[in-house]
């Protein structure tokens, strides 16, 4: 588990494409999870597949955020 001071550094850093990208995703999550619940009834299923549903949309966003990561290293080390 990352440090305060890690943590810190990380949002400390975080660019606005990052932020962008964390926006939107966190949007599209929610609205997915209301689809979700408006459709279907309550229950262990409903929760389940929503768990699972908001895990492969987040692991999408990291994979994201990741690439931004990696292009701006690309880009610092060509200068």
């Amino acid at each position: 588990m990352p440090s305060k001071q890690e943590i810190q550094k990380i949002i400390d850093n975080i660019t606005p494409f990052q932020e962008y990208i964390m926006r939107g995703a966190s949007r599209m999550v929610g609205q997915t999870l209301d689809q979700l619940e408006s459709s279907m009834p309550e229950g262990k299923q409903l929760e389940k597949l929503k768990q699972l549903i908001e895990d492969i949309l987040y692991e999408y966003r990291d994979s994201l955020l990741r690439a931004t990561v990696e292009l701006d290293i690309q880009q610092k080390t060509k200068k």
